[in-house]
């Protein structure tokens, strides 16, 4: 598995269909083109007759995108302000709800990335499984956890190297991926002008 990083301001749109071939050129040795996207019926990207998978994350300036053999979904989020015990009662299991009163915004922000990345991975997005259809926190005696897996998908935590990542040191940020294989992460920079 590999993730790839682009730190700027133009990734959605255009802009984000050419970082992902170039993550895509970098994966596979240029080995494919004629590149299409299309989407899956609940919004998830694809290649078109290329057996690579891939899940796509923004936040802030910052977009990420994890590339591999199989099916995978990644998030990261920028910690910022915002009324997190509110949204954790509107769309959290009673389990996660309780692991972030315990944690605070640090687990706030470990929940919903761990959410965001396995809805990802299914491939059936926000409105067809809801947030609160499945739990990503388990309990044992009075103590609250976060599960490694659902099934046979695998949670990893991304953790990105600061000498490679500027904007680490500047802001907060949680990250996990989620595959049906666990396996090392490689970490891969994409500049303007290709990978850096």
């Amino acid at each position: 598995m590999i993730v790839y990083i682009y730190d700027g301001k133009e990734h959605k749109g255009k802009a984000g269909e050419e970082l992902l071939r170039k993550a895509l050129k970098d994966y596979s040795g240029n080995a494919y083109t004629g590149i299409v996207i299309k989407r899956e019926k609940y919004g998830k990207p694809y290649f078109e007759n290329i057996p690579v998978q891939f899940s796509i994350s923004h936040s802030g300036q910052i977009w990420v995108c994890l590339m591999a053999d199989f099916n995978v979904g990644i998030d990261i989020q920028f910690y910022k302000n915002l009324k997190y015990e509110k949204i954790a009662e509107r769309f959290f299991t009673e389990n996660e709800i309780e692991y972030i009163h315990q944690k605070g915004i640090d687990g706030f922000f470990q929940v919903w990335t761990r959410k965001e990345a396995y809805v990802k991975y299914t491939g059936n997005g926000f409105a067809n499984e809801g947030f609160s259809d499945f739990s990503v926190v388990s309990k044992e005696g009075n103590n609250y956890f976060l599960k490694k897996t659902i099934g046979e998908a695998y949670f990893q935590e991304l953790d990105l190297p600061s000498d490679k990542c500027d904007f680490i040191t500047k802001s907060k940020l949680v990250g996990v991926t989620c595959s049906r294989v666990k396996e090392f992460i490689n970490i891969k920079i994409l500049g303007n002008e290709g990978e850096r």
